[in-house]
C-alpha cells in the first residue's frame, strides 16, 4: 500500500487527481490534502509514514520550493502543474516525475509504476547493503569519534562527545556544541545520523539530532506529545511516532 500526500491548492485538481489514482490503484490511501507551503512543512515535520506525495508548484501561500529550503524532504515527489517552466528545478530536488496539467490517466499510471519500480530497487538495494555489511564488520560497531573541519587554510578537530546537538538550516547541518560555539559540518542530516552512535543521539525530528546530555527537560504536549528543551533553552517538538521513541531510548 502507498501512503500519499497530495500538496495542492485547489480542491478541483485535487479531487481529479485522487479519482484518477482509486482508479489506477485503490490500495492507494490519501492521508492528506495540503493548501499551502507552511501546512505542508508542518505535515512533513512530524508524519514520517509518507511514501510519496503528489505537489502542485504554485500553492495558496508561496511556491513549493520553499519547502525544501526550510526543511530536508528525502520522500519521492510527482509534480503537478500547468506550467512547463519549472521542469528544470523540480529535477534539483527528490523528483520522480513532473506532470502537467490537466493530468490524463496515463501519464500518471506511469508516474506510479516508475515509484513502484523505483520503490523495489531502493529496498534490494539495501538489503544486499546491510549483508554485505554485517558480514564485512561482523556486525561490530564502528561510530565517528570526531569531525576534521576545514576552515580556509586552517583545520580543526571537533569531537563528538563535546557536541550538544545537531540542526539543519538553509541546508546546512550545524554542530552546537556544549560550549555553545557552532560548526557547519559537511554532511545531511541523515549521513550524520548513521555515522554518529545512536546510543547517544536521537532524531527528534527532520531538523534535530539531539544528545542525551544536551536534554535539559522534557515536557508534556497535548495529544500525548512532547517537546524537548535543550540546554540553552532551545525547544524541539516532537511527532507522537518520535515521542514513543524518546521515552524508549531515554529508558534503556
Amino acid at each position: 500500500m502507498i501512503r500519499a500526500l497530495i500538496v495542492e491548492d485547489e480542491q478541483y485538481n485535487a479531487q481529479h487527481l485522487i479519482g484518477l489514482l482509486s482508479e489506477i490503484d485503490p490500495t492507494i490511501e490519501i492521508v492528506a490534502i495540503i493548501e499551502g507551503v507552511e501546512d505542508c512543512i508542518e505535515r512533513l515535520e512530524t508524519d514520517h509514514n509518507i511514501d510519496l506525495i503528489f505537489m502542485d508548484i504554485r500553492l495558496s501561500d508561496g511556491v513549493c520550493f520553499e519547502i525544501f529550503d526550510a526543511i530536508e524532504v528525502d520522500i519521492p515527489i510527482v509534480f503537478t502543474t500547468a506550467y512547463d517552466q519549472y521542469a528544470l528545478q523540480v529535477f534539483q530536488v527528490n523528483s520522480i516525475d513532473y506532470l502537467l496539467k490537466p493530468i490524463k490517466k496515463v501519464a500518471l499510471e506511469q508516474s506510479i509504476d516508475k515509484y513502484k519500480k523505483l520503490h523495489k530497487l531502493q529496498a534490494f538495494d539495501k538489503s544486499i547493503l546491510n549483508n554485505l555489511s554485517e558480514v564485512m564488520l561482523g556486525k561490530k560497531e564502528n561510530y565517528r569519534m570526531r569531525f576534521l573541519l576545514s576552515n580556509n587554510d586552517r583545520y580543526k578537530v571537533i569531537q563528538t562527545q563535546d557536541v550538544a546537538y545537531i540542526y539543519t538550516e538553509f541546508r546546512l547541518s550545524k554542530a552546537v556544541m556544549f560550549d555553545k560555539s557552532e560548526h557547519v559540518l559537511p554532511f545531511t542530516m541523515e549521513e550524520l545520523e548513521t555515522e554518529l552512535d545512536p546510543k547517544r543521539f536521537f532524531r527528534a525530528s527532520r531538523q534535530y539530532l539531539v544528545s542525551y546530555e544536551s536534554i535539559k527537560t522534557i515536557q508534556n504536549n497535548l495529544n500525548s506529545k512532547v517537546s524537548i528543551i535543550l540546554n540553552n533553552n532551545v525547544e524541539v517538538d516532537l511527532s507522537r511516532e518520535r515521542t514513543r521513541a524518546i521515552k524508549q531510548w531515554l529508558d534503556t
